[in-house]
């Protein structure tokens, strides 16, 4: 953890692996979409940049490669964590993908979701 560790309940939503060029990435339609985490090598000081200024929910540095001291100041400003870790940035995606999330009790709307899909779905009568 090198930065905003006040953000690290933050919901994400979309996961953007930065193995693009950043100029190519800031096109991609889900590099602005709202709640992304953004997957890249530490190195990638465009990269990191481009997640920060778009407001990523997080950046995961991979290849254990720390970045500059502007870069983590400029995370902590705007209470994006990064997270660094050791492994390259596909194995890292790969298991980030291959990860369940958990329901929690501020994740309102999707208990809501789940509870109406029991309802549609279940026989509640026949359980209990």
């Amino acid at each position: 953890m090198l930065a905003g560790e006040g953000a690290l309940t933050n919901v994400v939503k979309h996961i953007v692996v930065g193995a693009m060029s950043a100029d190519a990435v800031l096109h991609a339609p889900v590099f602005a979409a709202e709640a992304k985490l953004v997957i890249t090598s530490g190195d990638r000081s465009d990269m990191i940049l481009a997640a920060i200024e778009t407001g990523a929910r997080a950046v995961v540095l991979t290849n254990n490669i720390l970045p500059p001291a502007l870069i983590v100041a400029k995370a902590a400003e705007h209470n994006v964590p990064l997270l660094l870790v050791h492994p390259d940035t596909f194995a890292t995606a790969k298991q980030i993908d291959d990860m369940d999330p958990l329901l929690t009790a501020q994740d309102t709307a999707r208990a809501d979701f789940l509870a109406d899909l029991v309802r549609t779905n279940v026989n509640l009568d026949n359980i209990l």
